[in-house]
């Protein structure tokens, strides 16, 4: 993994090699998704659960940390336009605001989350694990009409 400001003496806008587990902090080894959030930070999906690692150390949150985890395999990540991170995971949606954790779609959320995609018009789009399309908007799943099933999800430039 590549990430500036890596541990070491780099000099700044420097890239360094880096390899983590849990002997580093992660709260497990298979690692799902990562993403570096508009602020520089990284946050690992991992099936132990969410890691935040801010170039130092990792910082763990699951079921133990927040009640929002009904489970700690986290599967995808997305952060909106608007800061907020989106957590995918094997027993639904959870939501990050900087400061808490919480859980979106209560009971018609409980289903697995397969892929995240952050929409150009600030909605984000949820793939669920029997492959339907949601998008939530405004705190709001809205199941959105598909052919069939779908096994993927990617979002383009509109």
């Amino acid at each position: 993994m590549l990430c500036p400001g890596a541990r070491g003496a780099q000099p700044p806008g420097a890239w360094a090699h880096q390899a983590w587990s849990t002997d580093d902090g992660l709260p497990q080894n298979s690692v799902h998704q990562v993403l570096q959030a508009q602020d520089g930070l990284l946050w690992v999906a991992t099936e132990g659960g969410l890691a935040r690692f801010d170039g130092f150390a990792f910082q763990t949150f699951g079921q133990r940390t927040a009640p929002a985890f009904r489970s700690d395999d986290i599967g995808c990540l997305v952060q909106d336009r608007a800061g907020a991170l989106w957590i995918g995971t094997a027993a639904g949606l959870v939501r990050s605001d900087g400061r808490a954790f919480v859980r979106v779609g209560g009971d018609d959320g409980a289903a697995a989350v397969r892929a995240l995609a952050a929409a150009g018009d600030g909605s984000v789009l949820v793939l669920s694990a029997q492959g339907l399309l949601l998008e939530l908007h405004a705190g709001r799943l809205t199941p959105l009409p598909l052919p069939g099933t779908a096994t993927a999800l990617a979002a383009g430039p509109d």
